[in-house]
Order: C-alpha cells, then sequence, then structure tokens
C-alpha cells in the first residue's frame, strides 16, 4: 500500500499542471487513499485465497469424483446454472460500488474545499449551508451503502437456500443409495462433507469477481486533438496495446481511416515527431483514434474524434467505428449531427 501511494504520489507530483485538470483534488486523494487500498487488498488478500480456495475446490471435486461420478456431475452441472443467475447479481452490485464510490468522493471534495476556504466561507456567513450541505451528502452516501447492504444480506439469503438445496441433494442422494444397497452410511457422511468442501470454495471465488472489477482500466480515451508523441507510428500504436501484432495496428489503422501510414515507406516505423510533426493535424487524429482502438476494454471515449478531417473522411471513419468498435461501449463528444446520428442514445447539452 505504501509503494502504491509513493508511485502514484509521485507520478501527480510530476504530472504536467495546465490549468483545466478533470478531476477534483478530492477525487484524486479518494482513490490514493481508498482505491490503492482496495487494491493492495485484493494482491496481497484476494490473489491468495483465490489460490488456495480453487485449489481446496479441485481437490473435492477429484475425491467426490472417485467416490460418485454422477453424483459429481450433478454438482458440476448446478454450477454453470448458479454462475449465470448470478449475472445480474454482479451487475448489480457494479452499480451500487459505483454509486457509493461516487458519493465518496463527493464528500471527500466537499471537506476539502471547506477546509482549504473556511475563513472565506466564514466572513460571507456560510459556515452553517456548508456544515448543512456536508450533512447532505453524508446521508447519500448512508442511502447508497445501506442499499448495498441490504442487496448483498438478500443476496446472502439466497445463498444460503443454496447451500439448503444442495445438501438435501446430497442427503437424498445418500439415502436412496443405502436403501438400494449401492453406498455405505459412511460414504453417505462423506458425501456431505465434500458437498460443503465445493460449496464454500464456490462461493468464496464468487466473492473475489466483484473486487477485482477493474473499472478504470475499462476505459480507452482519445482525447480531441494532436495527441502523437515523437517517435515511430509503431510505438505511439503500441502505447494503447504493447502486446499488439502488426496485423493488428494495420486493422486498427484501417478502421481508424489511417491507410496513409500503409503508403509510407518506412510503413510502421514511420518517424513522428513532436507533436505529430511530419503528419497533418487529421492523420495525427486518425493515428490516436487507432491507438484507442487496440486499447482491450469495454468502453471507448472519444473527444470530437472528425474535428480536423474532410466530409468524406468523416463518413468513411463513421462507417468503420460502427464495425470495429462492435461489442465495445462507444461514448462519442461531438458538435457534429452526422455522427451523433449513428449512436443509440443522445445527450445534447444546450
Amino acid at each position: 500500500t505504501n509503494q502504491m501511494r509513493h508511485d502514484l504520489f509521485g507520478h501527480l507530483m510530476r504530472s504536467r499542471w495546465d490549468g483545466h485538470q478533470s478531476q477534483h483534488s478530492g477525487d484524486i486523494l479518494n482513490r490514493m487513499i481508498d482505491d490503492v487500498t482496495t487494491v493492495s487488498g485484493i494482491l496481497c488478500g484476494g490473489v491468495p485465497v483465490i489460490m488456495v480456495t480453487a485449489s481446496q475446490l479441485l481437490g473435492a471435486l477429484y475425491f467426490l469424483t472417485r467416490m460418485d461420478v454422477r453424483l459429481a456431475a450433478v454438482l458440476i452441472f448446478i454450477m454453470p446454472v448458479a454462475l449465470l443467475l448470478s449475472k445480474s447479481y454482479m451487475r448489480r452490485m457494479r452499480q451500487l460500488t459505483r454509486g457509493i464510490r461516487s458519493e465518496e468522493s463527493a464528500v471527500q471534495a466537499h471537506i476539502q474545499e471547506s477546509v482549504q476556504n473556511r475563513l472565506l466561507l466564514r466572513s460571507l456567513e456560510y459556515t452553517p449551508h456548508s456544515v448543512s450541505k456536508l450533512e447532505s451528502l453524508q446521508r447519500a452516501l448512508l442511502d447508497k451503502v445501506m442499499r448495498y447492504t441490504d442487496y448483498s444480506l438478500f443476496s446472502r439469503m439466497m445463498v444460503q437456500a443454496g447451500f439448503a438445496a444442495g445438501y438435501v441433494t446430497a442427503f437424498l442422494w445418500g439415502i436412496f443409495g443405502i436403501r438400494s444397497g449401492d453406498i455405505t452410511f459412511g460414504m453417505m457422511t462423506a458425501f456431505l462433507q465434500l458437498v460443503a468442501q465445493i460449496q464454500n470454495p464456490t462461493v468464496e471465488l464468487s466473492r473475489q469477481v466483484p473486487a477485482s472489477q477493474a473499472t478504470r482500466r475499462n476505459l480507452s480515451y482519445v482525447p480531441q486533438g494532436n495527441t502523437l508523441f515523437s517517435g515511430t507510428v509503431r510505438e505511439n500504436l503500441r502505447m494503447g496495446n504493447p502486446e499488439a501484432t502488426d496485423e493488428e495496428m494495420i486493422a486498427a489503422l484501417h478502421a481508424a481511416t489511417a491507410d496513409f501510414v500503409m503508403e509510407t515507406p518506412d510503413v510502421l516505423d514511420t518517424k513522428c515527431g513532436e507533436k505529430g510533426a511530419g503528419f497533418s493535424e487529421g492523420q495525427a487524429q486518425r493515428i490516436a483514434i487507432a491507438r484507442g482502438l487496440l486499447r482491450p476494454g469495454g468502453v471507448l471515449l472519444l473527444d470530437e474524434p472528425s474535428s480536423s478531417l474532410d466530409i468524406e473522411t468523416e463518413k468513411v471513419l463513421i462507417d468503420r467505428l460502427k464495425t470495429k468498435a462492435e461489442g465495445k461501449t462507444l461514448i462519442v463528444i461531438t458538435h457534429r449531427e452526422e455522427i451523433a446520428e449513428i449512436c443509440s442514445s443522445v445527450l445534447k447539452l444546450g
């Protein structure tokens, strides 16, 4: 935790300040304190738990298969069904967690700004209003936490009900096996113990899933304007995906209507000067779009992706993006109605 905070703090202090930072300093502190704790907890606690639990689960399945392959098959069949049913549960938990994180950042931001400007607030006799606003923000946070807790408790009750069903299945299986003479009482006792050894690890593994969702890493961002670095086109593209193959980079360039790169003598190894020197504004913008397409993740955010393009190139770009971004959530910030028309949902800001 200390090392991660140290590295993050160093990166923050060395980053360039342009006076237009998108994140509030309170939100940055919230990420540095709470998010780092969450990530380090996963690395130091979650990963070892997953390894031990998975070993326990595989061992229990092995012994149960050796004793009665039919009962093992029944339990193995039930597990994917339970995972499918838990899909909506995971989605809801992510939504609730996202809401809590947002409210925590709002509380942190309000406290920080109020403390920094407490003299001004007192001179304006606004202190009671500031305190009242904090109370309102805390109530909103409490509401989110309570909804998360209620949903979590309900889900645990459903899991316990599933446990009971599993035990009943193993118990009845043993009863009918003893009656038919296929198994002994000792085998029935072993069945019940192994069911617990299978169910408990399965639930423990499922608990690790919500903690390991790196929503922020799931986002790929292409800012407006020229954002290329000095180097080669290949080096710029691999900022989006260091493991990208030549074929993947060529496909991304084609989708971004940046085929002109393939016509240069050095192709992917074409040199790019500082701030994209050597390319026009529109060419640099298309290479940046290709870089964003290469980045793994389910969300692609494009800020005015066609601001430097002519109308014909823009139409081709739109058609190719619709195909290339299939399976992703594509968020486009634009002033052009032609691009807005390809979106399934449009939010207009006046």
